[in-house]
């Protein structure tokens, strides 16, 4: 199956090429064909899908009514925890490697390192990634 995404260059600044919202998928035109990128925000709907099942049974446990505020779980946690955000990107660069024949290691921890105010050096980016 074919995930549908939306290629656009909306909300691409500052050097972003592509994004996830929920399970909504944008990426500039201009890398319509980069299967690797594909696969990176694709993991990252993943992870939305996976923590809102999550967090919506949790939820539901304890109060049936809180369960629609789950939608919004992944993101405050990417957001608000550093941790959880490393954890999501590693994943989403590694499932990224996989798609091209050079290793970028080297290229996706200096991403890591530099634009997602992880406060990690290149080095333990790198070791993430591995």
């Amino acid at each position: 199956m074919k995930y549908p995404i939306w290629y656009t260059t909306k909300g691409m600044t500052g050097g972003i090429i592509g994004w996830q919202k929920f399970c909504v998928i944008a990426i500039k035109p201009d890398y319509k064909g980069d299967v690797g990128l594909v696969q990176h925000e694709l993991t990252h709907v993943k992870q939305w899908a996976v923590m809102t099942l999550v967090t919506g049974l949790l939820l539901a446990a304890v109060w049936l009514p809180l369960t629609p505020l789950s939608i919004a779980s992944h993101s405050l946690l990417y957001t608000l925890v550093p941790a959880y955000k490393l954890r999501c990107e590693v994943a989403a660069f590694k499932e990224q490697l996989r798609h091209y024949p050079d290793d970028r290691a080297l290229l996706f921890a200096g991403f890591i390192a530099r634009n997602y105010r992880l406060n990690i050096t290149h080095e333990q980016a790198l070791e993430a990634l591995k």
